[in-house]
């Protein structure tokens, strides 16, 4: 509905109303002024409608056997014989998103502008668990499905007519409804007085802010320079589960002294990462066949995490698995026992340069050099440097066909290798006393690397209405490495045809 005199507009169209994929968006506002709308719409993830389970309670946090079936007391004929007789139930959940948004043209050169969007889910789906270790038998179960995000984004730009700004924030929150999922184990392993729960810890609620500057600048010589700061934080405070919700004395160890919030070391999870992201690019042209461009970007990201796998009550290091039946990871374990979680960050920092010269009529080369340096927190390399070369040649001479041709060579290197960088995250002893890894093993992401990459990309335009791609790419690595990936090549083809 347009409403032309007081150039305004109000739209509201609707789909499939009263079923389960159903959507609605209306929206209203005033031409070259501002906007408003808002959303509905949702749709089922049916995995299937046959689904039967021996647990009663599906749907929830807590799922126990129905009468006739006892914890860890059944054999596999009463477990079958449950089965048949439980009802069938829909596996799968409802999909439903709904939200607002505004959006404003104060001035000529600015814009404003806000959304709220909440997408939420709810229903079931297949989760697998093992009741015993070494991890055997298996229980399927059904998974409660009740969460939502919230996803909130803000900005404000502004244009002028050679300068750009643009600042924008983005927050999504997901909140989950059902923190743990705790079933009653059907089958009989161990002790059938001590093990006979099963609790699972499902993904927890967690934020994440990011707040973006880009901004734009034309200079002379028909140049244009951009650049922008990103600043991220990731948080999650969930507030943490005992080891076990079982009882009794599981080989030595007495899970009196586990069961309770008074054996973890923390309360709750703390976790935290921020990011930081800086880059700047230029690109100009002194003469007419000639463009030079030149970029740099720094990405920080600092892990603010702490936990340590220390219980008080016993003054031990280590962890229990399994909700009891496993109790080879508390120190002195079977093997190594991490005892503190690893907080991995990182800097990376990259230069290029570039120039795109055209050599004749409908004829470009390409020559381009980048840098780049990493400085890592607990991996072998402390500090890696590489650097890349690349030759292109870009030709438009034919009539119906343009071909392009590029290679690249590669580089890394890094400062003395440590195959073993986080000795101090795991426990200092064990029964059985095997190294980390191989000293002469090299991790193939951060490890010495020479690279060599070609590829190749002709366009064919058989008809006005029709083109033909055919491309082609050879990658060839070899890494200085005694063990593991020595050298590898990875040759692809391609073609696609559009009409």
């Amino acid at each position: 509905l347009g409403l032309e005199r007081q150039a305004q507009f109000i739209d509201f169209n609707a789909g499939a109303v009263g079923r389960r994929d159903q959507h609605y968006r209306a929206s209203f506002g005033r031409y070259g002024d501002f906007r408003a709308g808002l959303w509905f719409d949702q749709a089922p993830r049916l995995y299937t409608d046959q689904a039967r389970t021996v647990f009663l309670g599906a749907g929830g946090g807590n799922l126990t056997l129905p009468p006739g079936l006892l914890p860890r007391n059944n054999t596999p004929a009463q477990i079958a014989a449950a089965l048949q007789s439980a009802p069938f139930f829909e596996l799968g959940f409802d999909r439903r998103r709904a939200g607002l948004e505004f959006h404003a043209t104060p001035g000529a050169d600015w814009r404003i502008y806000a959304r709220y969007g909440q997408d939420r889910k709810k229903g079931t789906q297949a989760i697998g668990g093992a009741s015993s270790y070494p991890g055997s038998p298996l229980v399927e179960a059904p998974e409660p499905v009740d969460h939502t995000s919230h996803n909130v984004v803000a900005g404000i730009q502004w244009g002028g007519a050679a300068q750009q700004a643009n600042l924008t924030y983005s927050g999504p929150f997901f909140r989950n409804a059902t923190d743990t999922l705790t079933w009653e184990n059907p089958l009989l392993v161990g002790d059938p007085a001590v093990h006979q729960r099963t609790r699972l810890d499902l993904y927890p609620d967690n934020a994440f802010h990011n707040l973006k500057l880009d901004l734009g600048a034309a200079l002379p010589m028909r140049g244009r320079l951009s650049g922008g700061v990103s600043w991220s934080r990731m948080t999650q405070n969930d507030a943490l589960i005992p080891h076990t919700a079982n009882s009794g004395v599981s080989g030595a160890t007495d899970l009196a002294n586990w069961n309770t919030v008074g054996s973890l070391s923390q309360q709750t999870a703390g976790a935290r990462i921020d990011t930081l992201l800086l880059h700047l690019s230029g690109a100009f042209s002194p003469v007419r066949d000639l463009t030079l461009q030149a970029k740099v970007r720094r990405f920080e990201e600092n892990n603010r995490t702490t936990y340590r796998a220390f219980n008080p009550l016993t003054g031990e290091s280590g962890y229990l698995g399994l909700d009891g039946a496993n109790n080879s990871n508390i120190v002195p374990g079977l093997y190594r026992v991490p005892i503190r979680n690893i907080p991995f960050e990182q800097r990376k920092d990259n230069y290029g340069l570039e120039a795109d010269y055209r050599v004749l009529g409908r004829t470009n080369v390409t020559l381009g050099y980048e840098r780049e340096n990493q400085h890592l927190e607990h991996r072998e390399y402390g500090r890696t440097g590489e650097d890349r070369w690349r030759a292109a040649l870009n030709n438009r001479d034919f009539e119906r066909a343009r071909v392009r041709l590029s290679y690249e060579h590669a580089k890394r290197s890094g400062d003395n290798y440590n195959f073993n960088p986080n000795a101090l995250y795991y426990s200092g002893v064990a029964l059985i006393d095997a190294p980390a890894t191989l000293a002469q093993l090299r991790k193939y992401d951060i490890g010495d690397r020479t690279q060599n990459v070609v590829n190749g990309r002709v366009n064919f335009l058989l008809a006005r209405d029709m083109d033909l791609g055919l491309s082609a790419r050879v990658v060839d690595n070899d890494y200085d490495a005694a063990f593991g990936r020595l050298a590898e090549r990875r040759t692809g083809f391609n073609g696609e045809w559009t009409l």
